[in-house]
């Protein structure tokens, strides 16, 4: 099985990461009780999805509904429509359904923007989950300081799931001499139930954002700098983002080499926490696996 997102203690996994099997097959998994609940069969024949997401919501111990998201993309040349779109499975109905989505002028006047989401890999692209909405990063590989945050709210019923939220502007600050580039990767996470964006210098610890505003419309949208480690780390290290912790707003994990490192950004303390046998590819996909008080019960269709 391959795992394409995860939300808390429950998997989103398919059979095979094939990029030339359209009909996949779906299912959500507690990878703790063994719980394995099949998905129906997705209608809709497109192509491979560039991004994935899984959002539930929960009372208590229990999910009382939940949402699997395909994402596709349909800004790259030479057959450029304009458009992201979206499979969308719904629990209550049992039922896939598709949402449709221009963005703005500005994002696609040159039609090469891509999806690249936090240590993704090419078929795998996750969603970050926060407030019932799943987000995605956008860079454009042909000005590469340039990105935008997509985000879907799958439980939203309205004409308006989809909102564009652009990155801290920090990112383009001469002042901070930041020098946001494509090899200075910026990865989306969730911290304390806020979402939170964060930069990995070339040299140095990362640079953290946190969106204050993620449910007003996108005018209002603003992001803090709540933390600035690039002189907090060792400069001749070369880190990779892996995660940030979900309770602990100062601790963030790293990769360097075979190496997995906790950094405490308010200590400047770096832990190695793990080396595995082999080189971390910085393209591997992480998923973040979260266990509550009780493992939680899939709802059965």
């Amino acid at each position: 099985m391959v795992i394409n997102a995860s939300f808390e203690d429950l998997l989103l996994v398919s059979p095979s990461s094939s990029s030339l099997n359209y009909d996949q097959n779906y299912y959500i998994c507690n990878p703790l009780t063994r719980q394995c609940l099949e998905l129906p069969a997705i209608p809709f024949r497109r192509k491979i999805p560039c991004g994935f997401g899984l959002a539930c919501e929960r009372a208590q111990h229990t999910i009382t509904r939940f949402r699997v998201v395909l994402l596709y993309s349909f800004l790259s040349p030479p057959r450029s429509s304009d458009q992201l779109a979206a499979s969308i499975f719904c629990s209550e109905t049992r039922k896939w359904s598709e949402s449709f989505v221009t963005p703005p002028p500005h994002l696609t006047h040159d039609q090469e923007f891509s999806p690249l989401c936090q240590m993704c890999s090419v078929d795998t692209k996750v969603g970050v989950a926060c407030n019932g909405s799943l987000h995605w990063l956008i860079l454009n590989y042909v000005y590469s300081t340039v990105c935008v945050i997509v985000a879907l709210n799958p439980f939203d019923e309205t004409n308006q799931p989809w909102r564009f939220i652009a990155p801290p502007a920090d990112l383009y600050n001469p002042r901070l001499e930041i020098r946001y580039y494509r090899d200075q990767i910026l990865y989306l996470g969730v911290c304390q139930n806020r979402l939170r964006a964060y930069l990995i210098p070339k040299r140095g610890g990362p640079v953290i954002w946190e969106l204050l505003d993620n449910n007003v419309d996108d005018t209002s949208i603003s992001w803090s700098l709540v933390h600035d480690a690039r002189f907090g780390a060792e400069r001749g290290v070369r880190y990779y983002g892996l995660g940030l912790h979900p309770n602990k707003g100062d601790v963030v994990f790293l990769s360097s080499g075979d190496r997995v490192f906790r950094f405490n950004v308010s200590k400047g303390v770096v832990e190695k926490v793990h080396k595995f046998a082999g080189e971390i590819d910085p393209q591997l996909s992480v998923f973040p696996l979260l266990h509550p008080p009780w493992p939680t019960p899939i709802p059965s269709l």
